[in-house]
């Protein structure tokens, strides 16, 4: 390419359209993974109104215990509502 072919607003435009996508995917993991916490509380918020205990559903979940603990902790000041969106605001 000379420097007589090229397009300012085209490169202009390729460099947004650019920033546009990488934006749009990195926006789209994020909710994917803020939906997939929120949905993880939800089922840890429904086994904690059942009275059962961290251990008890970390291994029914599979999930870390530590992860369970830290949300069963933060879960325990939203009780008995537990809002699964505002204890991930808090997590």
């Amino acid at each position: 390419m000379s420097i007589y072919e090229y397009d300012e607003e085209l490169h202009k435009q390729t460099l947004h359209d650019e920033g546009y996508e990488d934006g749009f995917k990195d926006g789209f993991d994020d909710g994917f993974s803020s939906g997939e916490s929120v949905n993880l509380i939800k089922m840890i918020c429904r086994k904690l109104q059942k009275r059962k205990t961290p251990e008890t559903i970390a291994d029914e979940l599979e999930e870390d215990l530590d992860t369970v603990k830290k949300i069963c902790d933060t879960a325990k000041t939203f009780a008995p509502k537990y809002d699964a969106k505002e204890i991930l605001k808090h997590l």
